[in-house]
């Protein structure tokens, strides 16, 4: 059976607590099931080496391949960096509009930069994690005979 976006969204959402997710959702599920199926899109062309297709339809929402475990994970980290990179883009914009005094009372300024050390160590820990599922799928038997491919 094909994975769906709802069961990436799922996993991602066990660890994201945003209230304006919680107000789209309230105010309209299939709006809220829209954008998170944007995330989802947005994640997809971040797992560069999946072992398999990541072709999905955005009639179904689902994928054509069915994941397991560990590319469904894959799949939800990635959808949290993209949605980590939302909420620091929407940072920066309010950043911008404020005088000096503003962000010195706010501290804005030392929140965007830690919102930027959540994302880096949020690629970090994807960029770690598709390495440690690489290492997973090599048949080094096969290797050892000189057969890389």
């Amino acid at each position: 059976m094909a994975t769906t976006f709802e069961d990436i969204e799922n996993l991602a959402l066990v660890t994201i607590q945003d209230y304006k997710l919680d107000k789209l959702y309230a105010q309209s599920q299939d709006d809220f099931s829209t954008f998170l199926a944007g995330l989802v899109v947005r994640a997809v062309p971040l797992f560069t080496n999946c072992n398999k297709s990541l072709d999905y339809s955005l009639a179904t929402k689902s994928f054509t391949s069915d994941f397991n475990v560990f590319e469904k994970d894959i799949l939800a980290t990635l959808f949290i960096q993209i949605w980590l990179e939302r909420v620091q883009q929407n940072l920066t914009q309010i950043s911008s509009t404020m005088t000096p005094s503003d962000s010195k009372r706010t501290g804005v300024s030392q929140l965007v930069k830690e919102r930027q050390y959540l994302i880096d160590v949020a690629r970090e820990k994807n960029s770690q994690k598709m390495c440690d599922y690489s290492i997973n799928t090599i048949n080094f038997a096969n290797w050892g005979n000189g057969i890389f491919y």
